[in-house]
């Protein structure tokens, strides 16, 4: 009989987390960075994933117990799963209208967001800024804390942080190996994103692996709450899986012999409901993408 390895018993499958500040001098501001996974606190393999996740005051525990889940049945079927840190880039703050008012300048890429979606009085278009923060100033202060190992970078994010995500592959593509864009809010300044997936072409021969989705259910009427209580007209004007599909077409078409693509459209599920779902198949493609 083939015996197993023994799990830890419940408690200690729950991934641990550290978090630090980080005054950054391109923002001008604090932000705040959390590491999650077993992985961050001690580990014997040389190379390592880091998922650079968006909006971690939403997403964070849910991204890492889905790494520590898929780490336990790889440990129990007698394997391991390749060693990844979920590092979520974050605010110093716990005030929920701050931070949506944060990242609705840090995620958009121009100030304007268009007729469709009714927005707050918030300030946008400051990604640029961002990106230049989360790469030279984020990427450096963490990697800094695994000395010697070979580091692979993902860029992962939903929503506004999936606009966020490709305006990141599209203007600093060698920034990260990996990226994954989940239910990008495409309809941003009329569909600016999906012009500049137009005229992008990567220019780099490094390999890439891009992982998008959205839920079936984004464009659906009555979704109530799953679909953040926007009104039917809004959810028939944002075309949320209609501009998906042509992002996906556009992706397949421009991109490269060295960059992997996949994108899917996944059953049953809504705008704030997408996330555990993609997460967990977004991450298995890169890894096995990259691997």
């Amino acid at each position: 009989m083939k015996t197993h390895p023994m799990l830890p018993v419940a408690p200690e499958l729950w991934p641990p987390v550290r978090s630090f500040t980080l005054e950054s001098a391109r923002l001008g501001r604090k932000l705040r960075v959390s590491l999650a996974g077993k992985a961050a606190e001690a580990d014997d393999r040389n190379a390592m994933t880091l998922v650079y996740l968006l909006d971690p005051s939403f997403n964070l525990l849910a991204a890492a117990s889905i790494v520590a889940f898929l780490e336990s049945f790889a440990l129990l079927a007698g394997s391991r799963l390749q060693s990844v840190v979920v590092v979520g880039v974050g605010y110093d703050t716990q005030d929920l209208r701050e931070i949506m008012a944060l990242r609705a300048l840090d995620f958009t890429p121009t100030a304007q967001g268009g007729k469709v979606v009714p927005l707050p009085p918030f300030q946008f278009g400051g990604a640029a800024a961002f990106l230049d923060a989360l790469v030279d100033e984020v990427s450096v202060a963490v990697e800094r804390q695994f000395p010697g190992r070979n580091v692979t970078r993902v860029l992962a994010g939903h929503s506004l942080g999936g606009l966020f995500t490709l305006f990141a592959l599209f203007r600093r593509h060698d920034a990260f190996a990996g990226y994954m864009t989940l239910s990008p809010s495409l309809w941003w300044d009329e569909q600016v994103m999906l012009r500049e997936a137009e005229a992008w072409r990567p220019a780099s021969t490094r390999r890439t692996a891009v992982f998008a989705a959205v839920g079936e259910k984004e464009q659906a009427p009555g979704g109530a709450w799953r679909n953040e209580n926007f009104s039917d007209d809004v959810i028939r004007g944002v075309r949320q899986v209609e501009n998906f599909r042509k992002l996906s077409s556009i992706l397949s078409r421009n991109g490269s012999s060295t960059m992997a693509v996949d994108s899917v459209v996944l059953a049953e599920e809504y705008h704030l409901t997408v996330f555990p779902a993609a997460f967990g198949r977004g991450l298995r493609f890169i890894l096995d993408s990259l691997a």
